[in-house]
């Protein structure tokens, strides 16, 4: 079984070697782009042996959102006829089953299945601490908060499912062969908010980089947070925070609100909509 990889990086220096640790037991091949990082970044990336690093070039000189949306829904087709599974993710997002079982044994009994795209419950997670390279980010940030919006398709064979991505893959719209498992187990951890201080100087980066497009459509307006502001958003994140890694922790049973890919009226909308479109692309034909 052959498992891709693909994310963007940017100065992801401290988050790198949790993410290696994460997705080293289970991916073949990583194909890294990096966004012009000058923190030692390039370094780590240039000597793992199963990293491919690539410039990300953007195609839209006024939207990093779109640019980045572009690239994750293109370059998973690298994979097509050599892959059986292709992740695309973030590099501080982490995909986790129960009790931290094994991912690849998983992803091969999905396989056996039929299953052919696997979204994650997502959840915020919260950690006074930065952990240490060699310490286990799962371990040393057990809290997190179920988040609607970290409910994401990171997982899918791309020789049956084209993911269609949203902004930010926050919704995605797949085509093709689309089986998901009868149950949601997969959970999207992100770390985004550990360290209170890292945060948010890392959110004010992120915020300088982004367009003027960007800005019109609103993305990267969470990034622009006073620390009173950020302070609240925490807080908030803390008091609805469970504990994930607990061993018999059922993600589907804690998600918020009902997940895109189980929202049967939503599904039913978008295919209204692709038969439309299909519809009007035939009549200007």
């Amino acid at each position: 079984m052959q498992v891709h990889l693909y994310t963007l990086c940017w100065n992801e220096r401290e988050y790198l070697p949790h993410f290696f640790a994460r997705f080293d037991p289970v991916v073949d091949r990583y194909v890294i782009y990096d966004d012009g990082s000058d923190d030692g970044s390039l370094d780590l990336l240039r000597a793992h042996p199963k990293v491919e690093l690539r410039p990300f070039r953007r195609r839209d000189d006024e939207s990093f959102v779109r640019s980045h949306q572009g690239l994750q829904n293109e370059v998973w087709r690298e994979s097509l006829g050599r892959a059986d599974w292709v992740i695309v993710t973030a590099i501080d997002e982490h995909l986790v089953l129960p009790g931290d079982a094994p991912l690849r044994p998983y992803l091969a009994e999905c396989a056996a299945e039929g299953i052919t795209a696997i979204p994650a419950i997502g959840f915020q997670m919260v950690g006074d601490r930065f952990p240490g390279d060699a310490d286990s980010m799962f371990a040393s940030v057990p809290f997190g908060a179920p988040k609607s919006l970290m409910n994401k398709l990171s997982i899918l064979a791309p020789d049956h499912v084209s993911p269609n991505f949203g902004a930010g893959r926050h919704r995605a719209y797949p085509r093709g062969r689309v089986v998901y498992p009868a149950e949601d187990r997969l959970m999207l951890l992100h770390y985004k908010m550990v360290d209170f201080d890292r945060t948010l100087a890392r959110q004010h980066q992120l915020l300088a980089r982004m367009g003027a497009g960007d800005r019109e459509k609103g993305w990267g307006s969470h990034y622009d947070r006073t620390r009173l502001q950020l302070r609240d958003e925490w807080d908030g994140y803390l008091a609805r925070a469970l504990a994930v890694t607990a061993p018999d922790f059922r993600p589907a049973a804690h998600a918020d609100g009902t997940p895109w890919w189980r929202d049967k009226s939503l599904r039913a909308r978008w295919r209204t909509l692709r038969n439309c479109l299909m519809r009007h692309r035939s009549v200007v034909r």
